[in-house]
């Protein structure tokens, strides 16, 4: 079950590797079908995001930008 996190303001502007820690899972996105990544949050350790790599970018350039990514965004 993914559960929509409650963030504060200073949580919103942190990159998400600070907030987020993100699995390779089992699990295929049915929208997608493609290989689904879960996004946990550090703090309580819910799953908070699931999310897939696009077929136009490689697994490295696409977690990199996504650790580096703001939660806001």
């Amino acid at each position: 079950v993914t559960l929509t996190s409650v963030l504060s303001e200073r949580q919103l502007n942190l990159p998400v590797s600070q907030v987020f820690t993100i699995y390779h899972s089992e699990m295929i996105d049915y929208q997608t079908h493609q290989t689904a990544y879960v996004g946990l949050s550090k703090v309580d350790k819910q799953n908070s995001f699931v999310i897939s790599k696009p077929d136009n970018q490689e697994s490295s350039e696409f977690f990199k930008s996504l650790y580096r990514m703001r939660v806001s965004d």
